[in-house]
């Protein structure tokens, strides 16, 4: 499978990896006939099976490291559904409050130590999972993100209305007497 393949088709191919792999230890005939009409296709089985377990690094990521891609198609999820992976602190779907809550923050902590000379996190991020996350369109700074959307809504409003001084009653204002 191609490195630039679209985040969903990757995942439904990784998820076609995983599903035979499960249900070969069961020997049941819909998983061989899945297998074989893959294979018609070419599908790349060895490729995938080492992008779904690439190898972990440490005792930690041994432990974590199936609960980590669980996590990752969460987000692959929440991207489907919302068209980016900013998943809001305040997300209010069940589904996506503990990638909101805690996955994700971690994600970009773990990013935050990896980059930093320190690098001392227990739950390190090794390349393949930064690439897949990036690929994604994981944003690693949400705030800096959100700064940035904000200016360019006041350029916009200053550029409309000559000022940069919204009404205290709207998002923008409210932003805007934050910052001051």
């Amino acid at each position: 499978v191609e490195q630039r393949l679209d985040p969903v088709l990757r995942r439904w191919c990784l998820d076609q990896v995983k599903r035979v792999l499960q249900s070969s230890r069961k020997h049941t005939d819909r998983a061989q006939k899945r297998k074989a009409k893959l294979d018609e296709l070419g599908f790349e089985w060895e490729t995938l099976k080492s992008e779904l377990h690439p190898g972990p690094e440490t005792e930690e990521e041994k432990q974590y490291g199936s609960i980590w891609y669980s996590h990752y198609l969460k987000l692959l999820d929440y991207k489907q559904e919302h068209g980016h992976c900013n998943v809001p602190l305040n997300e209010k779907d069940e589904r996506y409050k503990f990638l909101a809550t805690s996955w994700v923050p971690q994600m970009r902590q773990c990013h935050r130590e990896r980059t930093s000379s320190k690098g001392k996190s227990l739950y390190m991020l090794s390349d393949e999972r930064v690439r897949l996350l990036e690929e994604a369109g994981f944003d690693w700074s949400r705030r800096r993100t959100v700064w940035l959307e904000q200016y360019a809504d006041l350029a916009a409003f200053a550029a409309e209305h000559g000022h940069c001084r919204p009404p205290l009653s709207s998002e923008l204002g409210k932003w805007t007497a934050g910052i001051r």
